[in-house]
């Protein structure tokens, strides 16, 4: 995109930005407008970054924002619905160019209630919508950024203008009076300015069983198959097959793990790469106020923030400690790391990745009262890229925000 082209698309998204702020604050918070009842967020925050641009060559700058969000609940006779529409400024002390506004908009919804005769009793329906437009996308699941399904796997981009929608929609229907079957679809489709990082679309189509085999144990089966479409190149296509079991050991810790196998075949390729995959979970309360989880596993992915044009294996392990110190004060600790890496087929036709990715995110909340909550965080990234220094960055990030809240 050329300079001028993307400055008016800049233009535009702080145009629409102001408009949308404007709807926002107009939102009288807990009023009920046909069925929908509204809140308000707004918030205002800064940060010292040692690398705005999450780059190799990245620069510090200090960074102040702003931000606003709408939310919205609605409960009908046939449907419930919730959603949210946030907005948020950045602006830069010495990278003016770095400004920028950012949107997000989601949508979740249960239509149980609507699935009529045809579907047996107690069976469910949700679907989920989210549109993000934003300079990048998290690479870690956190506070900030809850939903797995919009971050990288662990892989840090440089800024660009990145936009990102999200749909999927399960059903879920009891076979007997323990025993379940569950369907579900997934697109991810994911654009970005930046030349060097490729647009793809991806669908996911999974089917699923589980059953009770106890008040604490159920075990469960997954079949997935997914094809991934990157702009400018061939689809690779994935199949997965897993079996599993959660365990509740006590009041305080569950348990789950499943492990299996997947296959994957690639454009450069006409057989398919085999590999091991699962994943493992565990949360324990170690007192009242002391929780930990810990969660890793390897999987296909396909959302690696635009670095590859095939799929790719992402093995992940996260540990996290939250803690309520006292009334308003609690304290929360998270370790995340990543190895994003090629497929042996891609290695062999040349198209060889990978990152190793970790990060150290420690942060303290305070409520200050009913609606206000106070904010201060440090977190760390470190990535390196095997075989190149194209990849490698370091960062770090000190923040401090305040968010309101009205409904």
């Amino acid at each position: 995109m050329n300079q001028g082209n993307e400055e008016n698309l800049n233009g535009c998204r702080i145009l629409t930005a102001i408009v949308a702020l404007g709807l926002s604050l107009a939102v009288i918070p807990g009023t009920v407008y046909g069925g929908w009842q509204w809140s308000l967020g707004l918030g205002a925050g800064t940060r010292y970054d040692t690398n705005v641009q999450i780059a190799s060559d990245g620069h510090p700058d200090a960074v102040y924002s702003v931000n606003s969000q709408v939310g919205m609940t609605y409960q009908g006779s046939k449907m419930n619905l919730t959603g949210s529409y946030g907005l948020g400024f950045e602006l830069f002390q010495t990278y003016k160019n770095l400004n920028r506004a950012s949107q997000s908009l989601s949508i979740d919804g249960d239509l149980s209630r609507m699935m009529g005769p045809v579907f047996p009793d107690n069976s469910t329906l949700h679907f989920s919508e989210m549109m993000v437009d934003a300079p990048f996308l998290p690479n870690f699941q956190s506070a900030v950024a809850p939903n797995p399904s919009v971050t990288t796997g662990g892989v840090s981009t440089p800024r660009t203008n990145t936009f990102l929608n999200f749909f999927s929609i399960s059903e879920s229907s009891p076979i007997t009076a323990r025993t379940g079957i569950q369907f579900s679809y997934q697109n991810t489709y994911t654009t970005y300015d930046d030349p060097a990082l490729v647009d793809s679309l991806t669908n996911v189509f999974a089917i699923g069983l589980s059953h009770d085999l106890s008040r604490v144990d159920t075990v469960n089966g997954n079949v997935s198959y997914s094809r991934f479409d990157p702009h400018g190149g061939g689809p690779s296509f994935t199949y997965m097959l897993t079996v599993g079991e959660k365990h509740i050991f006590s009041e305080v810790m569950t348990g789950s793990v499943n492990l299996g196998a997947g296959a994957a075949v690639l454009p450069s390729s006409n057989h398919p790469d085999f590999i091991s995959m699962g994943n493992m979970s565990l949360t324990r309360s170690l007192s009242e106020k002391l929780q930990l989880s810990v969660m890793g596993g390897r999987n296909f992915s396909t959302n690696n923030g635009g670095i590859a044009n095939t799929v790719l294996i992402t093995d992940s392990g996260t540990v996290s400690l939250s803690r309520q110190m006292s009334r308003f004060l609690s304290a929360n600790v998270a370790l995340n790391a990543a190895r994003n890496y090629s497929l042996g087929s891609a290695t062999s036709a040349g198209f060889h990745t990978d990152i190793h990715s970790q990060n150290v995110n420690v942060g303290l909340n305070y409520q200050f009262a009913t609606w206000l909550n106070g904010h201060l965080s440090y977190n760390y990234t470190r990535q390196e890229e095997a075989g190149s220094t194209q990849g490698d960055l370091i960062q770090n990030q000190y923040i401090f925000a305040l968010q309101g809240h009205w409904s």
